[in-house]
């Protein structure tokens, strides 16, 4: 309880009134009368406000003592709106802080950030201030302007002592800040196993979610804390809770390349094919971040071997583009489509083609896959092989019964593309490997001589009503690989349809990233504009 007093008491005015009068009365000098004025200032300084703050910061308790009998308000406020109590908190001073807690200093007075000298005291480390203040009945719950409490910066702090004396002072261990961030959230973020345990102890809520729909146990598996993970789980933190993205502790360990944790989360029941609201499930995931013992152990744990994404692409979709032959094959054998097709038509095998993945190419080979497979512009496996000039992929598929008379929708076959591409040593392995090859007509000759197939190659840029070719098609629907296709099969990047748009700018417009990117890399126009608004891509 605050004690209101007058700056100056009646005595020490009293005081310097009886020297002025006695300077005047003896002597009637202004000598005298300016020494009195200047003692009655100097008293004025001395017993002002701001005297006990700097008493309190540096000085002495008894000298602090001394200005309080005299009449200067423990709970005066500086600029700041901190009182010297808050002063002595945030230096550290315990004894100080008893004597103006005794004095009428208000424990739990608010200085311009709504910060109380408790909160100071923890965020500060000053434990024995800290305690001091509880002693006297400091409200723990009062939290700043960001509704943090003193619990909160002891955690941050990693201060174990106030935590401790907090929690046997009856704090509630389950107080939010603005975030809905617990004491529990902000222990497990910082991995220290101590303070986790005291508060699990002390009754946190283990399932308790933060504004991004976070459990503490999200963290753990997030951050990477395994033995936290752990911690939680026996403690009996739920193993599937659902973050705003759909996303449990199991995708967000898989994310993130912990794969400790992800089979800690296994073992504790964790739901193998929930998926998130991308589609993807923790297979998907093991998959496309090439966690391939993971992705193995998912399988053999049950895991659904064709759950489809946003993209339509299975998680062997997923391995065969990564490269990885040893999931590759654990999904064939757990029964993964090997012919599955995805939004943009293509296989788990077009996809290892596109990227050059030999033995890849080869286990879907040997496990049937359709080698002769048509994209939306009627290309194979080894129209695409030849296209990125992937000779060792090429061959495979050539030995393996690929159709090197195959014609794609311009009527270009394997043969003409790697003409058209230059890609020679594909051209010559084709008329080498695969026995009698049908030729187009030799229209025109290249710059190294070879005959090339001029007619085929300006099909590719043949328009539909609207003036779209099939780039601006591929591009629309985000089929990258029959984006690179095209464009190593010579069409034109630069075409644009009757609205002025390029390929580039409707793949841009569509959101399509990694079908933008292979334009962007083929060199396509990035400040070209449309009839429409003169945007650019």
């Amino acid at each position: 309880m605050s004690r209101s007093r007058p700056i100056l008491s009646v005595t020490t005015v009293s005081v310097a009134a009886g020297i002025l009068a006695l300077a005047w009365t003896v002597v009637g000098g202004p000598f005298w009368v300016f020494i009195g004025c200047f003692l009655l200032a100097f008293l004025w300084k001395v017993l002002s406000p701001s005297s006990l703050h700097r008493v309190a910061r540096n000085g002495s308790p008894s000298l602090a003592q001394l200005l309080i009998k005299a009449g200067v308000n423990p709970n005066a406020t500086n600029k700041e709106g901190m009182t010297p109590l808050c002063v002595a908190a945030k230096e550290g001073r315990p004894e100080m802080a008893r004597l103006l807690i005794e004095a009428g200093a208000d424990v739990n007075a608010t200085n311009k950030d709504g910060t109380t000298p408790l909160y100071i005291a923890v965020f500060l480390e000053h434990g024995e201030t800290a305690k001091a203040l509880m002693d006297a009945g400091a409200k723990l719950a009062i939290t700043d302007k960001d509704s943090v409490t003193p619990l909160h910066s002891a955690v941050a702090k990693e201060d174990l002592t106030i935590i401790m004396a907090l929690i046997n002072m009856g704090f509630d261990v389950n107080v939010k800040d603005q975030n809905s961030i617990t004491p529990l959230h902000a222990a497990v973020t910082k991995g220290d196993m101590e303070m986790t345990k005291a508060l699990i102890s002390a009754g946190a809520d283990l399932n308790d979610k933060d504004k991004g729909g976070n459990t503490p146990l999200d963290v753990a598996a997030t951050e990477g804390h395994g033995d936290i993970v752990k911690a939680l789980i026996k403690a009996g933190a739920h193993a599937n809770p659902v973050d705003q993205g759909g996303k449990t502790p199991l995708h967000e360990a898989l994310y993130k390349g912990y794969p400790d944790i992800a089979q800690a989360l296994i073992k504790a029941g964790a739901d193998l094919n929930l998926a998130d609201k991308v589609g993807n499930t923790p297979l998907d995931v093991a998959a496309t971040e090439g966690h391939g013992e993971i992705a193995q152990t998912l399988i053999r744990a049950g895991a659904y071997p064709n759950p489809v994404d946003h993209q339509g692409r299975t998680p062997l979709h997923e391995a065969a583009k990564r490269g990885d032959p040893d999931v590759v094959k654990a999904l064939i054998e757990a029964g993964a489509n090997i012919n599955a097709t995805e939004k943009g038509g293509q296989t788990p095998l077009n996809l290892a083609v596109a990227e050059g993945h030999g033995e890849v190419v080869k286990v879907l080979a040997a496990a049937g896959a359709d080698l002769n497979i048509r994209t939306s512009v009627g290309a194979t496996p080894l129209h695409m092989a030849a296209s990125n000039g992937h000779l060792e992929v090429a061959k495979i598929l050539a030995r393996s019964g690929a159709d090197p008379n195959a014609r794609d929708s311009s009527g270009m076959t394997p043969l003409d593309v790697a003409r058209a591409g230059k890609q020679w040593s594909i051209v010559h392995m084709i008329e080498n490997e695969c026995g009698e090859v049908t030729q187009a007509p030799p229209h025109s000759t290249d710059d190294q001589g070879e005959p090339g197939n001029r007619t085929a190659v300006s099909n590719l840029d043949a328009t539909d009503e609207n003036g779209m070719t099939r780039l601006h098609h591929a591009a629309c629907k985000g089929d990258s690989v029959t984006v690179q296709y095209l464009i190593s099969a010579g069409a034109n990047p630069h075409a644009k349809d009757k609205g002025g748009w390029t390929p580039l700018y409707v793949a841009a417009l569509n959101g399509h990233a990694e079908a933008a990117q292979v334009f962007i890399d083929a060199g396509a126009n990035l400040d070209v504009t449309n009839n429409k608004n003169g945007m650019t891509p």
